[in-house]
């Protein structure tokens, strides 16, 4: 006799819920929903994620469906919690960013193209596996490539401890590998390639550089892997590089009685304010990320600007 499966409550809450287990997901799923007011979804049977946040004090439930959880988590964030009030008042941009983009914009002074790029690289040796830069105006890809080198990457750790040193260089060597794998299809571009690239679209020593990071690492290795080379004067110093991250982070309210920084990972970051965009969970190449950070870009200058300027 086949033995019936039972679902038990997922109530994580302090040691879990005694309650009789249930004949589906479905029935579980409800229990938590109506005894413990903690479930705010479950998966439906297509596959898709169904909002089950009940607003109170009218109790009815949202039941709007997403089609995968990160917009699901976006759309609780966003519409369901309201502590964040990301939304309210005028946002900050530091210092430097004042005086360089906003004067530029709002004076109309000439400067060169204004580009959003994105990097992977090896973790050790910081040797360019591939690239990505787009206009970060009309959105136009200027460059989206593999890094074809003369030899093989290097992966290797200077290291006292040769287990640990390793154990790294697998890593980065297995991190290297999917960038590079032979079933993305990308075309793959060399140094001299991608210098005409860069020159032929514009990109000069007074371009401006956004990039979704803390520093300027991305245009950095960009500069190194060109200037090896011999490719000088084509890309601005790290002054006109500008990291989104910081910008953002300044803006955003600490959380929790520890006071701890809102985590700024762009999966974490980009659906907060792009719930429903088809760029979510694209993380199969930099392109995406740059197209996200050029969103990002938008969205940081439209909150600049307040909410009640906006139109």
């Amino acid at each position: 006799m086949t033995e019936q499966m039972s679902f038990k409550c997922p109530y994580l809450g302090n040691e879990g819920c005694q309650a009789t287990p249930f004949n589906t997901k479905e029935e579980a799923a409800e229990h938590t929903l109506w005894v413990h007011h903690v479930a705010s979804c479950h998966e439906t049977s297509s596959g898709s994620f169904l909002c089950l946040h009940r607003n109170q004090p009218a109790n009815w439930a949202c039941t709007t469906v997403f089609k995968d959880i990160g917009h699901l988590k976006a759309h609780l964030l966003t519409t369901h919690k309201s502590g964040l009030d990301l939304f309210k008042g005028r946002w900050r941009a530091t210092k430097e960013y004042e005086e360089r983009v906003t004067n530029l914009k709002q004076q109309n002074l000439p400067g060169g193209r204004q580009i959003v790029i994105d990097t992977e690289f090896s973790m050790f040796s910081r040797q360019l596996c591939e690239i990505s830069i787009v206009d970060r105006v009309s959105g136009e890809c200027i460059l989206n490539t593999l890094i074809q080198h003369p030899q093989a990457l290097d992966h290797s750790l200077p290291s006292t401890n040769t287990t640990v040193a390793h154990e790294l260089e697998l890593l980065s060597l297995h991190e290297s590998q999917k960038v590079s794998s032979s079933d993305r299809s990308m075309p793959r571009m060399n140094v001299h390639d991608i210098a005409a690239a860069l020159q032929r679209a514009g990109v000069t020593p007074q371009s401006i550089v956004f990039t979704w990071h803390v520093n300027c690492t991305d245009l950095e290795i960009l500069r190194k892997f060109l200037e090896a080379d011999n490719y000088h004067g084509i890309l601005p110093t790290n002054k006109n590089c500008f990291p989104m991250i910081p910008q953002f982070r300044q803006n955003f309210p600490l959380r929790g009685p520890d006071q701890r920084r809102f985590p700024m990972a762009m999966d974490i970051i980009f659906p907060l304010f792009y719930p429903n965009s088809d760029l979510i969970g694209r993380n199969d190449q930099v392109l995406f990320d740059c197209q996200r950070t050029r969103l990002l870009c938008d969205v940081f200058d439209h909150l600049r600007k307040g909410v009640d300027d906006l139109e």
